[in-house]
Parts: structure tokens; sequence; C-alpha cells
């Protein structure tokens, strides 16, 4: 009942009270006691009203619970397509004030990298002129650490080393020269994880060379920041045949990933999942974010990679990022093979 129901009932016991002397009177003469007509209605309306409004806020209790329950439900729902793709690409590319984290800094990678600063290029000048920053990108193709422990900037293999002011340079070389602060090395898994003559321990082999590398930089650069970004995965089809016959299966390239992440977070080196957000819920590369149908990405599945960067950036600026313990599986827990 409500506040003003009640007042209006003890409004009207005050008048039955203050009109007790002449009910008599009005009953001897014939007259009428009892609430008037108007009032009675009134008073029923507001009943009737009161319990409409209550009726009402259950019904929307109930509604509300039934639309929560059916999202619920909803989320839920298991995925039995394993081409599915886990993210999509949302395509709205602006500038955000955390690009400037990226100040100052350096990329290298090969192929996969290279393209990303390709098209991190491409939207300053379509976009924003800030956007990701002042980063700068120090990538190419044939680039690995394979070649940067074998080959010098003035040896025929130069060419798999990064490019600065056209001049190559060693990994170790490369931070004295741009004077970058930190070094984002994007692992360069197609390139590091061939052995042909043993497939079985290519992911090992791979690994070993990336963590002496590693060392190399960090030597001869003792206050230089590096973060590594994982090997990103293959579409692994017919299109991905010619690298699965070299050993470079996704489960060699999630291998890979691990033994690096783990030495990471032995070290204390920052460590990006940036293969993940790129896969289906089978665990491949998906297919339509490719250029090729196999590795190379295009440039609307980039966006993923900065929204990962920026909550990198973000995470670090508040002081609350973590690496990952290991590497997410290839098959998504939610995914129902049939």
């Amino acid at each position: 009942m409500s506040i003003y129901t009640v007042k209006r009932l003890l409004c009207l016991l005050l008048a039955l009270v203050l009109c007790a002397p002449f009910a008599a009177c009005g009953a001897e003469t014939g007259g009428d006691s009892s609430v008037s007509e108007a009032e009675s209605s009134e008073y029923s309306l507001e009943e009737d009203s009161s319990a409409e409004s209550a009726a009402s806020e259950q019904s929307f209790a109930e509604a509300s619970s039934e639309e929560e329950s059916s999202e619920e439900a909803s989320s839920a729902v298991a995925v039995t397509d394993p081409g599915m793709p886990r993210n999509q690409c949302d395509e709205v590319y602006t500038a955000d004030s955390i690009d400037s984290y990226f100040d100052g800094s350096v990329f290298i990678g090969y192929s996969i990298m290279m393209h990303f600063g390709r098209y991190i290029n491409e939207w300053r000048s379509e976009i924003d002129g800030s956007y990701f920053g002042t980063a700068r990108f120090c990538a190419g193709v044939g680039m690995n650490f394979r070649k940067d422990e074998s080959a010098t900037p003035d040896s025929e293999g130069a060419e798999g080393l990064p490019m600065y002011q056209g001049k190559a340079y060693n990994f170790a070389d490369l931070p004295a020269a741009t004077g970058c602060d930190t070094l984002y090395i994007g692992l360069m898994g197609f390139g590091d994880l061939k052995y042909p003559n043993d497939k079985s321990n290519c992911a090992r082999n791979g690994y070993q060379c990336t963590k002496r590398g590693i060392i190399r930089i960090r030597e001869k650069n003792p206050d230089l920041n590096i973060v590594i970004l994982s090997s990103t995965y293959h579409t692994g089809d017919d299109d991905s045949q010619k690298l699965m016959k070299k050993g470079i299966t996704n489960e060699n390239i999630r291998k890979y990933n691990n033994m690096v992440l783990e030495y990471c977070n032995e070290v204390g080196i920052d460590f990006i999942d940036v293969s993940t957000c790129l896969t289906t819920y089978g665990g491949n590369l998906v297919k339509a974010y490719t250029t090729d149908g196999s590795y190379h990405i295009q440039k609307r599945a980039y966006d993923l990679w900065v929204d990962i960067l920026r909550d990198y950036a973000r995470a670090k600026t508040e002081g609350t990022w973590e690496n990952l313990r290991e590497m997410p599986p290839l098959v998504h827990p939610d995914l129902e093979m049939e």
C-alpha cells in the first residue's frame, strides 16, 4: 500500500471521528453515515492502481529474470564450428591517447612485422599522424634469429638483417643506432623453425637459437627494455602444406612460443600473445584474415594487434601487466567436435 493511500485512510478516519456527534442525528433523520460514493470510488481506484503497480513491477522483474536466463543460456551455447573466428575485426580505426606509450620504440621481425609497420604508416596517413605513437619498424623479409647469428652487415646474408636509414644491423646493434628505449621483437617461427634435418626437434632448436639471440641483445644493451611478441600461426590447410612438410605445424609453433614464454617469465621479459586473437576455435589462423591463404595477414586483421598492444600499454601504465603462464591451447575449450 502506498504512503499516499495510508494518508488518505487516516484523513477518512479523522473525518469519521469528527463527524461522530452528527452521525446519530443523521440516523434519526434517515441520513447516511457511510463514506460518500465519490470517496469510496477514489479509494478503490487507489487500491487498484497500487495492485496494478505491484503486478507490473513483479512482471518486469520476472521478464528481466527470464531475459538474463536467456542471455546466460545463449552464452553457454556450445561452439561446433572449428572454423569460426575467435575474434571479429571491427575495422574501426582511430588514434588513441595511449598510443604515445609506443613513442621511441622499435619493432623488428620478418614479413609479418614488416606488413604491420606498413599498415601502421598507412593508418597514420589516412587517419591520424599520431596513430600508434612514433613507433618505428625495422622489419624485413627473411629476417630471423638464425640469420642474426650467422650474418653480419657486410656478409652475403645481410638482407636478412634489420635495416635503419639504409644500413643493415645485427639485432644487438640496432638499439644504439636507433636510440630506442624499447625493442619489440616479433618471433619469427616460420624462419627459426626451419630444420629440415631435424623436424621433430624444430621447436626446441628454434627456441635455443632465439634464446641465444635475446641474450646477445641484453648483454650489449643492459638498460634496454625488451618485449617479445608471439609467433603467429598458419591456416593449417592445403595452402600451408609446404610449411607443415618442414615440420612447421601449429603445434610446433605453439611449443616454440611456450618455450620462449617460459624463458621470458624466468628472466623478467614481457611476452605478449598476438597469435591467438587471429585464430579459429579449431586453432588455425583464420583464412579470411590472410592475403595468401597461408600465413600472411590482411590489413584489417592487424587491428586486432593494435587492440592487444594498446591493452598491454594500459596495463603497463596501470602497473597491472602479467605475462601468461602458458600459451592458450590451439583448440578452444568451448569447441565441441561433432
